[in-house]
């Protein structure tokens, strides 16, 4: 469960890197529809990093990005 958490952090912040690297422009009528995907971005973060510190994984989400930092040993059981 471990590794399969793992991929999935890693899947999550390509997504977030991605539309960080885009760095598409936003019409200003358009900047609040925008933001929702930032959230929801933070928000999905926020719920796999539950699910891996539930799953033994040190890990934090920031909710300003939506990145998943993970912190500790990583090692795979």
């Amino acid at each position: 469960m471990k590794e399969q958490l793992l991929t999935l952090i890693d899947s999550h912040n390509a997504v977030v890197k991605a539309l960080e690297d885009s760095q598409l422009p936003v019409p200003e009528g358009k900047m609040f529809s925008a933001m929702t995907i930032w959230h929801k971005l933070a928000c999905e973060g926020q719920d796999i990093t539950i699910l891996a510190r539930k799953n033994g994984i040190d890990a934090k989400c920031d909710m300003q990005a939506g990145r998943i930092t993970v912190y500790g040993d990583l090692v795979v059981e």
